[in-house]
């Protein structure tokens, strides 16, 4: 996951796909009018390279606080982590669209939590803990999407921090 050469959106998105859409745990940020930060969990991502698109699904009933300042603002920062070495990465985008998730988004949420289950468990989580964490499988999913406007590698160590676009 180390920056090289200038390389575009959507060729960095195609090299990190595997990873983005793995077995990452998926942690949300936007801040308020006031600067005052909200988080919210992931629970699935789809990335598109062609245009360069990335959306991430959220359980609504966990995050409605959240989705407000979202709907307003707009601006949305994604960090895609992985156990147990923290490999992470950070995409950011500033034209987010909430809608309803499709069966495809709930197709892909369900094999998610099965990805994260076996995740979570390499930190000592049994499957209880995938539900605590994700919340309950049927709640109403909403899907987040965006146009990624930077890229930022988040593994701990001498990069982080360290912009890849």
């Amino acid at each position: 996951m180390r920056a090289g050469t200038a390389r575009s959106m959507s060729t960095l998105l195609a090299e990190q796909r595997a990873f983005l859409e793995g077995d990452t745990i998926l942690h949300l940020a936007v801040a308020d009018a006031d600067c005052v930060p909200l988080v919210a969990i992931g629970v699935g991502c789809r990335i598109g390279t062609r245009p360069p698109r990335v959306t991430v699904l959220v359980a609504s009933p966990q995050a409605q606080a959240f989705l407000d300042v979202l709907a307003t603002t707009r601006h949305l920062a994604v960090e895609f982590g992985r156990a147990p070495h923290h490999e992470s990465l950070q995409i950011k985008g500033t034209d987010c669209v909430i809608a309803p998730a499709t069966a495809g988004d709930l197709r892909l949420a369900a094999a998610y939590r099965e990805k994260l289950h076996r995740q979570l468990g390499l930190l000592g989580l049994g499957p209880a803990g995938t539900d605590v964490y994700l919340g309950l499988p049927h709640e109403a999913i909403v899907a987040l999407t965006f146009t990624p406007s930077s890229i930022f590698e988040q593994t701990p160590g001498p990069q982080a921090g360290e912009p890849l676009a």
